[in-house]
């Protein structure tokens, strides 16, 4: 048991020593000094949440602002108002929008 627990803890302390490779960047290191970079990486990315693309977290607030997925999802929002129909009534001789239409009727 004893043995076992030795050979883990040193293959724990090889893989630590092990050089490993920033996934934001080219910088290699061991593994702790990897996780203490990592989390400051300036080249550390995120998915924008409206086109999918990974921005930079440094650019990703300038990014959304300008994002094509983003303006696109706004005007969806958006809603244009038609201009207001008037009906003409022959009998009457008198123009009325829709709403005022259904209450002359």
């Amino acid at each position: 048991m004893k043995e076992h627990f030795e050979n883990e803890h040193q293959q724990t302390e090889e893989r630590q020593q092990d050089s490993i490779k920033c996934k934001f960047c080219e910088l290699t290191g061991s593994l702790k000094e990897l996780q203490i970079h990592e989390s400051r990486c300036d080249k550390q990315t995120e998915c924008c949440l409206h086109c999918g693309q990974f921005i930079r977290l440094q650019v990703l607030a300038q990014h959304q602002e300008v994002c094509p997925g983003r303006q696109a999802q706004l005007g969806k929002e958006k809603r244009i108002s038609a201009p207001e129909r008037k009906i003409h009534r022959v009998y009457c001789n008198q123009k009325y929008s829709e709403n005022e239409y259904v209450l002359h009727r």
